[in-house]
């Protein structure tokens, strides 16, 4: 568990403001600080730098060099600064569906919190996802321009998405069943290597913003806001490099090759 010196320099590195109270409007607060401050990025597989979920390791990638990561990081040290902090949390397993197919078990990690008698799900490590915690129990929810909703049948749950008009679309199924972080490791390191990986495929860094969101993929920079998109083709590793800066804060080391360029930069086929 983190102490409280590492919980005060993560709470410094989300930005959060304010009291720190074991309560469900602290609990959103918090999760809409990391979603806004700590971008899902998986730049890691890209540069051939294995990902390591001890604490340690992962407290020193995305606290102190300001880094961000995906699921299994984010959501794994989310958990355990909530921890510290006096919330009860568990880790899930989610399987993410592509179209209507879901993955395999242990595809995504997931938080369940119990607060003030409310379940909710937590979920810093998904990208482009909501920006608070949603209840197990609620109706569908506004948050940003999307709706959300979960349906349950038996003791399977289904997180599905919409925007405006368009058709609900599941985004991951899960149960309740409590894990440990050992569990996650097989598919973590599949996720790495495994050329059917989404995350092999491509590179991306990723941030909520107050009106939307800052993406860097496959060569282009995008950027939504207030529901418009636009988007420009990053010119070279100079430019690369300044938009990680000034939109993310991140610097990466100085001696990386043009084959490290080349996998950040463009999607394998």
């Amino acid at each position: 568990m983190l102490n409280n010196q590492l919980v005060e320099q993560y709470l410094q590195r989300i930005n959060f403001q304010g009291n720190v109270n074991v309560d469900r409007e602290t609990l959103h607060n918090l999760h809409q600080a990391h979603m806004e401050s700590i971008p899902f990025e998986n730049l890691d597989i890209h540069l051939g730098n294995k990902i390591n979920l001890s604490i340690p390791q992962l407290f020193e990638k995305v606290v102190t060099k300001n880094r961000g990561g995906f699921c299994y990081e984010l959501n794994y040290l989310f958990s355990e600064m909530l921890k510290a902090c006096g919330f009860k949390v568990s880790l899930l397993s989610a399987q993410v569906f592509d179209g209507e197919i879901p993955g395999m078990e242990y595809d995504h990690l997931l938080l369940l919190i119990e607060c003030e008698g409310i379940l909710s799900i937590a979920d810093v490590g998904f990208g482009d996802s909501f920006i608070s915690p949603l209840e197990l129990d609620s109706k569908p929810v506004e948050q940003r321009g999307y709706l959300y909703k979960i349906t349950s049948q038996n003791d399977r749950y289904v997180l599905y998405r919409k925007k405006n008009e368009e058709e609900w679309l599941p985004q991951y199924i899960f149960t309740l069943n409590p894990q440990e972080i050992e569990a996650f490791t097989e598919m973590c390191e599949f996720q790495q290597t495994s050329s059917k990986s989404n995350f092999t495929k491509k590179s991306v860094c990723s941030i909520a913003t107050k009106t939307g969101r800052l993406t860097i993929s496959n060569g282009k920079f995008i950027e939504t806001s207030h529901g418009k998109r636009s988007e420009r083709l990053i010119a070279d590793s100079r430019d690369y490099r300044q938009l990680l800066q000034r939109h993310f804060f991140m610097s990466l080391p100085n001696d990386i090759s043009l084959f490290q360029w080349k996998m950040l930069s463009i999607k394998r086929l």
